[in-house]
């Protein structure tokens, strides 16, 4: 090949790659070689899609530096060629507003640059639409033929809610002062390193989320999700659109308190850790590096401890004392707040771990402008530093959404089983008690009757149910099997 052709070429050769973070090797860094433009990153990255998305799903971010991105709209034309399926549907904390000339491209955060958001993975804290329990009380009944084609299609179900697999923050104006970073952090490495009997107390009860979203968002605040209104949110002001919303995803049941009813409020309960649904490694998942009412202060110090700036110093004692009088004194409670599963509160010394292992891995990436910063949201997460430079300018997409049902079977879920199975029978009588369904018949791997599934069969669907496979495959033989079974009974 000639010079020239070499050149012009999109091979992954054509580009040069580094880390910002030895140690860490967190994120993967990739600039030009030779063209630097806009044209050729967007052509490279249509070629080398598969590539970039496996050095993302190993590294966990790659940050893409030093190509000429001048506007939201050519940061959008950019991850567009890396990731077509983009997403505007927005259920986290910040508020946000999108750029002009864009659809999928918004503000980072509309909440002052000199307010820290805590690490996290994006939209981690949202309902789990399935249990690890509830699967396993399935498996166990899939003895029952109908159970099985019943449980197929509840599943198929369960997993339409999800959040987004890949985020993509781009910088327009970094700071000209210190801080202001969007930090990273391995949750993977979280998972591996926090103490054990901490993170089995995490496991064992569970993540108790409530949020509360005014009908006007607060202005004058600590609390960030305080400042997000419901109707900026879900883009309506009518309520039974936001309830028809929430029933549609699946969300937690929608409340309506305050002195009008015109305040929204859920509560639900979720796992705290998942495995990743690619490579099925264990990572931190939740959202208590955000929610907590110690992590503003907390972040604060953290801060001033890197950057040496005293009004962060300031700032943080004086929102210490604020918080200790406001949550733990007079017992108020956070817009988006986290306790253990059973209610109870999770302690400063439990947050002052989880922090330690998490700022321990924490890498920070000055901005330049014109970078692109792609994120594995199920397995790294991301974070603001806070600066008092204004100017800053960062936007931020996010890909289509991916299943979160991978979750961790807790500690105590083989004691749990078979007192899951007994309560799943009974609330979902209708389900599991052939009594209910019309001329319906036990049918096995082993008691088919005539013209339904034969052993062969029924082992295989019981595997797929157990083994989640391909339901293309799968959905044919069911439909098949099933108008059998129909015929032979009536």
């Amino acid at each position: 090949m000639s010079t020239k052709d070499f050149v012009s070429s999109l091979s992954v050769n054509n580009v040069t790659t580094s880390f910002l973070d030895d140690t860490n090797k967190l994120p993967l860094v990739i600039s030009p070689r030779f063209d630097d433009s806009l044209e050729f990153l967007c052509r490279w990255l249509v070629a080398n899609r598969s590539w970039v998305e496996e050095q993302m799903l190993f590294y966990g971010a790659i940050l893409i530096r030093g190509f000429a991105i001048d506007d939201a709209p050519e940061f959008e034309r950019a991850i567009s060629s890396l990731q077509p399926n983009l997403c505007d549907s927005y259920r986290g904390t910040s508020p946000r507003s999108v750029f002009e000339g864009t659809k999928y491209t918004f503000s980072a955060a509309d909440a002052p640059v000199n307010y820290p958001i805590g690490q996290h993975v994006e939209m981690a804290f949202l309902k789990s639409p399935v249990s690890v329990d509830f699967m396993m009380v399935i498996h166990d009944l899939s003895r029952h033929l109908l159970v099985i084609l019943a449980s197929f299609d509840l599943y198929l179900l369960l997993l339409n809610f999800c959040r987004p697999r890949q985020l993509y923050f781009g910088c327009l104006k970094g700071s000209n002062s210190a801080g202001g970073e969007t930090s990273l952090c391995d949750f993977r490495k979280v998972y591996q390193e926090l103490d054990p009997a901490v993170r089995y107390k995490f496991e064992a009860k569970k993540m108790l989320y409530a949020r509360t979203h005014p009908k006007v968002g607060e202005k004058w605040t600590f609390d960030v999700a305080a400042m997000l209104s419901w109707k900026q949110m879900f883009g309506t002001s009518d309520k039974q659109e936001v309830e028809a919303i929430c029933q549609e995803e699946e969300a937690a049941e929608v409340q309506w308190i305050g002195p009008n009813n015109d305040t929204f409020f859920q509560e639900w309960m979720d796992e705290a850790c998942q495995l990743h649904p690619d490579t099925k490694e264990k990572v931190w998942f939740n959202h208590v590096q955000v929610f907590h009412w110690s992590t503003f202060p907390a972040e604060l110090w953290f801060a001033f401890t890197r950057i040496r700036d005293i009004r962060f110093l300031l700032r943080s004692i004086i929102i210490a004392i604020f918080s200790v009088i406001k949550y733990c004194l007079l017992g108020h409670r956070m817009a988006l707040d986290i306790r253990f599963g059973d209610g109870s509160p999770i302690s400063v010394s439990e947050m002052n771990q989880v922090r330690k292992v998490v700022h321990k891995n924490m890498v920070f990436s000055t901005w330049k402008k014109g970078d692109i910063m792609c994120i594995d949201n199920f397995s790294t997460s991301h974070g603001r530093q806070p600066t008092y430079d204004f100017g800053r300018k960062i936007l931020v997409a996010w890909s289509n959404p991916h299943d979160k049902t991978s979750t961790i079977p807790s500690p105590t879920a083989d004691k749990k089983k078979e007192h899951d199975y007994e309560d799943l029978t009974e609330c979902l009588g209708v389900l599991f008690d052939d009594a209910c369904v019309p001329g319906a018949v036990e049918a096995t791997p082993n008691s088919s009757p005539d013209s339904t599934l034969s052993s062969e069969e029924a082992h295989d669907l019981k595997e797929f149910i157990i083994n989640q496979g391909k339901p293309k495959d799968i959905a044919t033989g069911i439909n098949t099997n099933a108008t059998s079974l129909v015929q032979a009974q009536a």
